[in-house]
């Protein structure tokens, strides 16, 4: 993959970098005032805060600043009550994602069905790639039963990635989906549908897959679930009228789901779901890896409505 600075202009990075410049300060003054009463001075003009520290100031360090940003926003909570997201700190996050992926666009790196491979099914496409950078109605996002993202600092699963570059709000808006249903946790093969809020996608589909013990044998339950993930998104997409939806490979990355076996009911059963709907949506199969590109490719070989 490409670094951020390598795919815009100079003044465009510089631009960019400056907010990223702003936020860490911004995440680091709250980390220091969460627990204080002094929280609510963070509801004060971003521009009527001090700088930050000269060591973010080196002229290549824009992937170093992205990876602290990411890492810091990683790690913050959903917060709730006098807890909320500072105004200020979400007037730049807007600001910066909003550049971000318009920069990206200018650069070219920004897919849509057009980018799609075809396959024998008139409704089912691939496409190897960031599901982060697909503009479609939806994109299908592997939860975990929390529904709140992932903790990890830069990690690397699709969890952590959409999370991070939809912005903060989706976390809040995904710990206000459990909280109105008085904190219980998602259930595995459901699905829930947000706003996609920065990323190009119109809204994300968040379900939870089931978890597969290394050197375990998939069991016809975990199989089911898996399956019911499947239908759970594309019956949610449908019943909202989307026209594209793109899955990750759900449950195959720290879940444990062996691959292949995972691409195959998942082709399976969107094939199923085509011949009881009869629906015109087009189903994209999103894949980030070279093993899990050569098995859709072999599955999706030959296959017809």
């Amino acid at each position: 993959m490409h670094r951020m600075h390598e795919m815009i202009n100079e003044i465009e990075k510089q631009d960019l970098q400056k907010l990223l410049f702003r936020m860490i300060e911004l995440l680091r003054l709250e980390e220091n005032l969460r627990d204080s009463e002094s929280f609510l001075a963070l509801e004060r003009p971003a521009g009527a805060l001090p700088t930050v520290g000269a060591e973010l100031h080196d002229a290549d360090s824009f992937d170093e600043a992205l990876r602290v940003w990411r890492g810091l926003v990683n790690q913050r909570p959903a917060y709730e009550s006098r807890a909320e997201l500072s105004k200020a700190y979400l007037e730049v996050e807007d600001c910066f994602l909003t550049w971000y992926y318009e920069a990206l666009d200018r650069a070219g790196q920004i897919a849509s069905l057009v980018d799609t491979t075809d396959t024998s099914h008139p409704y089912i496409k691939t496409y190897h790639g960031d599901i982060t950078r697909l503009a479609v109605d939806a994109i299908v996002n592997a939860a975990n039963s929390e529904m709140l993202g992932c903790f990890i600092p830069n990690h690397r699963c699709i969890d952590n990635a959409i999370h991070s570059f939809a912005g903060s709000r989706l976390r809040r808006a995904c710990a206000h989906i459990i909280a109105a249903r008085g904190g219980r946790k998602e259930v595995v093969g459901q699905a829930q549908l947000t706003e996609a809020y920065h990323l190009p996608s119109r809204f994300v589909l968040h379900t939870v897959g089931p978890r597969i013990e290394k050197g375990r044998a998939v069991s016809p339950l975990r199989a089911q679930m898996l399956a019911s993930c499947y239908r759970s998104c594309l019956s949610l997409a449908e019943a909202h009228g989307l026209k594209s939806i793109a899955f990750c490979a759900i449950s195959t990355g720290e879940f444990g789901y062996p691959k292949k076996d995972a691409a195959e009911l998942a082709v399976a059963t969107t094939r199923a779901w085509f011949e009881e709907h009869k629906s015109d949506m087009t189903v994209i199969f999103n894949t980030f890896t070279e093993e899990d590109r050569s098995y859709y490719n072999q599955i999706l070989q030959g296959v017809g409505r």
